[in-house]
């Protein structure tokens, strides 16, 4: 497994190349900021890659059949996952039944660690809420 940094702490991504993030800005950089660029007020130190954070799985859905459960870190959607409006983008425009190679971080309790997990998901059909009698 290759190790990954997570920052979970801030969602702010500056730069971003070929799926890496790729902005760091030190107090050097900051000093040498050219006109125009815009750099922002405050930061962390952490570099990491964005996630999204599986808060429930819906029975009988696509991700409980990938086998994705609650608390599951989402990094990887065929490539490394940029933001929530790209995740959100890839899904919404694919066709049903597209499959997507998913790479997830879970904890393992027993040792204290994130590992990192692969699968494959495919997507379903979306369908409007049926109409309840009365509305």
């Amino acid at each position: 497994m290759k190790p990954r940094k997570l920052l979970l702490l801030s969602p702010i991504v500056v730069a971003v190349a070929a799926g890496t993030v790729v902005f760091v800005l030190t107090p050097t950089m900051a000093m040498q900021q050219s006109q125009g660029t815009i750099y922002p007020k405050s930061i962390i130190g952490a570099i990491g890659v964005m996630a999204f954070v599986v808060k429930t799985v819906e029975p009988g859905s696509a991700a409980e059949q990938a086998g994705l459960k609650a608390g599951d870190l989402v990094t990887d959607l065929d490539e490394q996952v940029n933001s929530i409006e790209e995740f959100q983008k890839r899904i919404w425009q694919s066709k049903p039944g597209t499959a997507f190679r998913i790479t997830y971080l879970r904890f393992n309790s027993a040792t204290g660690q994130l590992e990192e997990h692969h699968t494959t998901i495919r997507t379903k059909a979306f369908g409007p809420p049926a109409k309840t009698s009365g509305s």
